[in-house]
C-alpha cells in the first residue's frame, strides 16, 4: 500500500466533496494531518482565524496546534454561514 496520495487522488477527493462542510472537513484533515477523532472533537472557540490554526485533542487528550491552508479556511467559513443562515430561518 503507498504510504502518501496522489495529486490525482487529492483531487478526484476534492472533487467526491458536495457541501462546503464536506469540503472544509477534507481540507482540514488533508492540510493537518488531522486524525477523524481530533476533527470531532474541534470546537470553533480554539481556531484562530488569522493564523489559520487550531488546537486539537489527540490521543491520550494531548493537546497540539496544527495550521491549515487557505482552502481550508475559506471552506470553513462558506459552511458557518450557511449554518447561520440556516438557524436564522428556522428561528424565524
Amino acid at each position: 500500500m503507498p504510504k502518501f496520495l496522489t495529486e490525482s487522488v487529492i483531487e478526484h477527493l476534492r472533487q467526491a466533496c458536495h457541501t462546503p462542510l464536506e469540503k472544509a472537513i477534507f481540507e482540514f484533515m488533508f492540510s493537518t494531518g488531522c486524525r477523524i477523532g481530533e476533527i470531532v472533537s474541534l470546537e470553533k472557540n480554539i481556531i484562530n482565524w488569522s493564523e489559520r490554526s487550531a488546537i486539537v485533542r489527540g490521543k491520550v487528550d494531548k493537546e497540539r496546534e496544527v495550521y491549515f491552508n487557505v482552502r481550508c479556511d475559506i471552506w470553513f467559513k462558506r459552511s458557518i454561514l450557511i449554518f447561520s443562515m440556516i438557524v436564522v430561518i428556522n428561528i424565524n
